[in-house]
């Protein structure tokens, strides 16, 4: 009963917020899905010679949709249309809410299209009789129905995790080391997946490894195999096993769930140390820098801006590793210039973070130029060792280890970099002040792992637009700098580093300026999106 009601009411949320670039994404994504869930049922068409065969890639196929899942919380968020803390206060237990949840889960467009890629087993089923069939007909709802446990176990996990200060450094690190890997195989491996696509359009049996029907995703491929083999013993086990960890995970869910609903957020449990204070407070000699020491302040405690930080330097560190990994030491010089595109792409709705504090900027005349400015110098302060540190990898690695690509990269990393910087201090609060919107709106794991609001997806669209203009920046300097190196002209190189620190710092000067007086003019239009129901 409670399922239903949940399912409906899911229905109305999404029946009334179906615009917009809502319904553009969703859309775009379903697109996607559907080619992804085709794919997968294509796949159990060729006959490979060997049902085992088949299974196999099944099984892999399966690994994969679910590692998607399990990691999509983190990259595209999880549909939070209905989130439990709007039944905190209703007296359901942990496990019939979590039952509920799953089934309004089931009842979208994620869920339809992992259904079908999952029929994918009743397809391969039926051309080895009645008996594969009935068993890979059971088998479907159980495969969909772990991903979507997994799914949301998995954020409500990392939630947990991240009202924890051990949480906040390691999530962070670990979803971008993932991403990071993921990219990186993704570069090293097109060429052996498009030589895997074409054995298997010409019916080749794949050479997988058999450890991956043992694996909870080939639950399923196993359980028919064994219905195929007449051995129904293994056919049971494996339609027991995904319902036992269907189980499993519906339980670990309810818990988490349990405690997700009675717990208080970590920002409401830190407290500053009165040294850290004493130390902060011979900065603060002017507005401005009052305005940085508390920015700072938010780096550190904030969850959401912890997260950025912690993410741009796991991020940044997966090229490095792949460069000495494959030998491809193209890698390290792109590595700064990447890190401090990342952190202005991910810190652009800085003031997102104050939410309904920034009335007490508004409300102080004359605040605006300070905190802009003094968020500013926090960003600089937070991001420019960083960068500093990545680039300078390209500078101590030897010739014969860096090769040839990395020293003739080290004068561009110092043209462009202060470039960079500059412009992307200055981009981050223009953006925020320009198109801020409310955290959690956008989606992401800094959003609450929530897909993004109409508000939030507009300003998303935007910044994936505007972000390019940092990378416009370092084209000046980068061109004065290729003038000189291969032209042998000495002084184009200097001109090139000089080019890049004034750039910078005009950037800087004049995008923070566009700001302040744009949250002069229009701070409480910027204080009502700041406000606004996610």
């Amino acid at each position: 009963m409670a399922g239903l009601v949940l399912i409906r009411m899911k229905y109305a949320v999404l029946r009334n917020g179906w615009t917009g670039w809502r319904a553009v994404r969703a859309v775009a994504g379903g697109a996607a899905g559907l080619l992804a869930a085709a794919a997968t049922v294509l796949a159990a068409l060729p006959d490979l010679g060997a049902p085992e065969a088949s299974a196999r890639l099944l099984a892999g196929a399966f690994a994969l949709w679910t590692l998607g899942w399990a990691l999509g919380p983190f990259v595209l968020g999880t549909d939070t249309t209905l989130r439990p803390g709007y039944f905190a206060l209703l007296p359901l237990p942990a496990w019939r809410l979590a039952a509920g949840l799953l089934a309004a889960a089931a009842a979208g467009v994620p869920a339809a299209l992992a259904l079908l890629a999952f029929c994918s087993l009743a397809v391969w089923g039926a051309g080895l009789g009645p008996g594969p069939l009935a068993v890979a007909l059971a088998a479907v709802p159980l495969q969909t129905a772990l991903v979507l446990l997994a799914c949301r176990a998995v954020a409500s996990a990392a939630g947990a995790a991240l009202r924890t200060r051990l949480g906040m450094d390691l999530v962070p690190l670990l979803v971008s080391v993932l991403i990071g890997v993921g990219l990186t195989a993704g570069l090293m491996g097109w060429p052996y997946a498009l030589g895997f696509a074409v054995r298997l359009a010409e019916g080749a049996g794949p050479e997988l490894p058999g450890w991956l029907l043992l694996a909870p995703p080939g639950w399923g491929p196993l359980a028919v195999l064994g219905a195929a083999r007449a051995d129904w013993a293994a056919a049971a086990g494996g339609l027991a096993g995904l319902a036992l960890l269907d189980a499993a995970l519906l339980g670990l869910w309810a818990v988490l769930l349990r405690r997700e609903l009675g717990a208080r957020a970590v920002a409401g449990r830190l407290r500053a140390r009165a040294r850290r204070r004493a130390a902060a407070r011979p900065l603060a000699w002017s507005a401005a820098s009052a305005a940085a020491v508390r920015a700072l302040r938010s780096w550190q405690r904030d969850t959401g801006m912890h997260i950025i930080v912690v993410a741009v330097v796991g991020t940044a560190a997966i090229p490095v590793i792949a460069a000495f990994a494959v030998d491809w030491p193209y890698l390290v010089p792109i590595v700064a210039p990447l890190a401090v595109a990342v952190a202005a792409k991910e810190s652009a709705n800085l003031f997102g973070f104050d939410g309904s504090a920034l009335w007490h900027t508004l409300v102080t005349p004359g605040s605006e130029r300070a905190e802009v400015r003094g968020r500013q110098f926090a960003w600089l302060a937070v991001f420019t060792p960083i960068a500093v540190l990545l680039g300078a990898v390209a500078f101590v690695l030897p010739p014969e280890v860096g090769g040839e690509v990395t020293a003739a990269a080290r004068p561009y990393l110092v043209a462009v970099l202060p470039a960079m910087l500059g412009a992307g201090s200055g981009l981050v609060v223009w953006y925020s002040v320009a198109a801020g919107h409310a955290i959690g709106a956008e989606g992401g794991a800094t959003g609450g792992f929530s897909h993004p609001g109409p508000a939030g997806a507009r300003a998303g669209l935007a910044r994936h637009l505007f972000h390019p203009l940092l990378w416009l920046t370092a084209l000046p300097p980068a061109a004065l700098v290729a003038l000189g190196t291969l032209g042998g002209l000495p002084f184009a190189v200097w001109a090139g580093v000089a080019a890049g620190a004034a750039i910078g710092a005009a950037a800087a000067v004049l995008l923070g300026r566009a700001a302040h007086r744009r949250l002069a003019e229009r701070g409480p239009e910027l204080l009502a999106a700041l406000t606004a129901p996610v």
